[in-house]
């Protein structure tokens, strides 16, 4: 693939930077994440200096603050193919997201009933499920990987699904092994006895496109670090769901505080500058990687269809290959 790598090198100012010595630096760590672009930077920017107010307000910065957080969660329901903004809520972190989540959905769940965990899980989609299987009295199960191959047998998950699996935490990719999980075959099983889907996809996302629709997941949750933007995590939920959380959650709607048509989703109660204003560069990183996946169709003449590129575009473009993703952060 022949992409101007230098034009791509020079919007991320942090690769500028030497290390005292003046060797250049070289940013090989995945699970520290990636780091920002221009435009990321420059709306940041945009949000302390032009409208650095609390959301929901009557005055004109609060008003364009507002705005900008509505249109980032519009940029992540594009990005996650969401069918509304009002199922994207965004929070501190994916770690925080998980654990509110498991408060939250805790008291569906009585003992006996059983819980699916695979042995990919990063720390934040294990433990706090793990916990709240404790407190609820709930059977965990895990399902392995083959050590040879790295992936799932879905013949043994097959085998774990009960009429009493209620719940799933599932990841998408893995930041240990690469491996891209098949999901949406996953989520099928798990539907057909009406269990809870949980999609870690903090590792995927940089590296394939979302489709929250496609899989039939009800939960999914990734980081904004992760493809060009602030340290903050998004959540994915079906609007039904979030909709009888939404007291235990403390989800703000914007509409109790301002006439707008549109609903504002936090985790939290953290509706206020440091969360708003990070929303608004995560609008701008999804854009960001959005935008090299179009240049790399044109490159190659591919057609745009809904601006989501083709598996083997995206091997090519960021290390995937075949069920496989891209393991090092730029």
């Amino acid at each position: 693939m022949s992409l101007d790598l230098a034009a791509i090198r020079q919007q991320f100012p942090a690769l500028s930077v030497p290390h005292t010595d003046g060797r250049p630096r070289v940013y090989l760590d995945n699970p520290a994440g990636t780091q920002v672009p221009q435009q990321t930077i420059d709306a940041m920017y945009h949000a302390l200096v032009h409208c650095n107010a609390n959301m929901g307000g009557a005055f004109a910065t609060s008003i364009e603050a507002t705005e900008l957080s509505h249109q980032a969660h519009v940029a992540m329901a594009d990005f996650y193919n969401a069918a509304s903004d009002r199922e994207i809520v965004f929070a501190a972190n994916m770690t925080t997201i998980t654990f509110t989540m498991a408060r939250a959905l805790a008291p569906r769940f009585e003992a006996g009933d059983e819980m699916i965990i695979t042995a990919m899980e990063h720390e934040g989609n294990n433990s706090p499920w793990r916990i709240m299987a404790a407190e609820q009295g709930m059977v965990v199960k895990t399902l392995g990987f083959n050590r040879d191959t790295y992936e799932f047998d879905l013949d043994e998950l097959d085998s774990l699904i009960t009429p009493r699996t209620k719940f799933a935490a599932l990841n998408y990719a893995s930041n240990l092994l690469g491996t891209v999980n098949p999901i949406a075959a996953m989520v099928s099983r798990l539907k057909a006895v009406g269990a809870l889907t949980y999609i870690d996809a903090v590792q995927f996302a940089p590296h394939g496109a979302i489709d929250v629709q496609a899989l039939g997941c009800d939960f999914l949750v990734a980081s904004a670090y992760k493809f060009y933007g602030p340290h903050q995590g998004i959540l994915y939920g079906r609007e039904e769901l979030l909709q009888l959380y939404t007291e235990m959650l403390r989800i703000r709607r914007l509409e109790e505080v301002c006439a707008r048509a549109y609903t504002q989703r936090k985790i939290l109660g953290f509706c206020h500058l440091y969360i708003g204003q990070e929303s608004v560069a995560v609008g701008a990183a999804a854009s960001t990687k959005g935008d090299y996946w179009i240049a790399a169709y044109r490159e190659h003449g591919h057609a745009l269809a809904k601006g989501v590129p083709s598996r083997d575009i995206l091997a090519e473009l960021y290390g995937n290959q075949g069920n496989r993703g891209g393991m090092l952060g730029a």
